[in-house]
């Protein structure tokens, strides 16, 4: 029951007002090379080169107008925060992005082009949870968690869904993983739609 309702949040997830439905584009020499059909979906082709757009654009589109007139907050070394920054922005809404201090610099360039307001904290966890609880208390702000959030995994699920419609008799989804949410949100996608599908993941190893 639980694994059906969620598939139904990702089903009723409100991405594409600002998301792209990406393509799935086979990959020739892979493909060759394993003897087998290999397709990549171009969430690189998203306007912030990434599938965290989804998630975030998912939960803040169900935010409340008091929790966008506030402002919203997140953590994140990058893809995420942009994400969230270029959502908010569009909205008219304040995002602040606490990133540790010791990110690249075209990520964070990259937060302030879509309108991030960037709060710098040293880079492990107990820093970014700590400066996140004590920007919330100050300011009142609504968090878009990376990936502990429904609304989060929700949005990130659309891909798995899209690849689906794509291509129903698929076989095999390889799917990363450092925080989890499009993970679980694939996970949840497909194996509704085709419960005999295999999902692997591939760990990105990131240091706290």
């Amino acid at each position: 029951i639980y694994m059906n309702d969620y598939h139904e949040k990702i089903l009723q997830a409100d991405v594409y007002e600002v998301a792209k439905k990406t393509p799935l584009e086979k990959a020739h020499n892979l493909s060759n090379k394993l003897n087998n059909e290999v397709f990549l979906k171009r969430e690189d082709l998203q306007d912030v080169f990434s599938f965290k757009i989804r998630g975030a654009t998912n939960k803040i589109l169900q935010l409340s107008k008091e929790q966008l007139d506030n402002s919203v907050i997140t953590t994140s070394s990058g893809n995420h925060g942009a994400a969230v920054s270029s959502t908010a922005s569009k909205l008219g809404t304040t995002v602040r992005v606490i990133m540790p201090n010791n990110t690249p610099k075209v990520k964070v360039d990259n937060v302030k082009r879509y309108g991030g307001e960037i709060i710098f904290c040293e880079p492990n966890i107990k820093s970014r949870e700590s400066t996140l609880n004590k920007m919330v208390n100050e300011t009142g702000a609504t968090i878009v968690h990376p990936y502990n959030d429904e609304k989060i995994i929700a949005g990130q699920g659309t891909a798995a869904k899209e690849l689906l419609e794509n291509i129903p008799d698929l076989d095999v989804i390889i799917a990363p993983v450092s925080g989890g949410g499009l993970l679980a949100g694939t996970l949840l996608a497909a194996k509704n739609i085709n419960p005999k599908i295999e999902v692997y993941l591939s760990l990105i190893h990131i240091s706290e």
